[in-house]
């Protein structure tokens, strides 16, 4: 399967590449960086909420790949 997809954002006038969910999955650790108050508030509203919604989500209840987050705000 993929490892990375294209992606065009509604915010972003430009293409961006991204990992797929099963690269994430299949690395040894994942380290996510949150910056900035509203990228904060957007995680804490992921918490235990929809997968589908809110793609962080989906990586936070996994349990097979340690994830460690970092904030700087």
């Amino acid at each position: 399967q993929r490892q990375l997809a294209v992606l065009m954002p509604k915010a972003a006038p430009y293409q961006r590449i991204t990992l797929t969910l099963r690269a994430l999955l299949n690395a040894r650790a994942l380290m996510i960086l949150i910056e900035g108050d509203s990228k904060r508030v957007a995680l804490e509203q992921s918490v235990g909420r929809d997968t589908a919604k809110f793609a962080i989500t989906t990586l936070l209840q996994q349990e097979s790949v340690p994830v460690h987050l970092f904030y700087n705000p």
